[in-house]
């Protein structure tokens, strides 16, 4: 959560994310989500294993992540326009009011396949339609 939640706030659309220290892969996976290009080193093999392991439900917990995304935005929505006030942009990718005008381009993907070649994995995104 952590790592996805960076990647997403300091990093766009297919950048480049850097991680010296590998481990199980949790940046790479959170890049991924975000459809984030990522780099990663580690000295211990034994680590690409677990990676894998959590590629079998990578897809899953994509849409999961999305959907949990979108749904605590409206929820906030609804509770800011009660509170506070009108609510002055709307996404345009999506059918939802946002608070500030860094939002209105907000726009999410979606795993559609990956692959993997020599511990190379290239992925394919498409738009997330909410």
């Amino acid at each position: 959560e952590l790592a996805y939640r960076l990647i997403s706030m300091f990093s766009l659309y297919e950048d480049t994310i850097l991680d010296p220290f590998w481990g199980t892969g949790t940046t790479t996976l959170a890049a991924m989500i975000s459809a984030r290009n990522s780099i990663g080193f580690e000295i211990n093999s034994g680590f690409m294993k677990v990676f894998r392991s959590n590629l079998s439900t990578l897809k899953k917990l994509n849409e999961e992540v999305i959907e949990s995304r979108l749904n605590n935005h409206i929820d906030f929505i609804q509770k800011y326009k009660k509170e506070v006030k009108d609510v002055k942009y709307n996404a345009t990718h999506y059918k939802f009011p946002v608070v500030t005008k860094q939002e209105i381009d907000i726009l999410f993907y979606i795993i559609e396949d990956y692959r993997e070649k020599k511990n190379n994995f290239t992925l394919q995104h498409k738009k997330y339609d909410f």
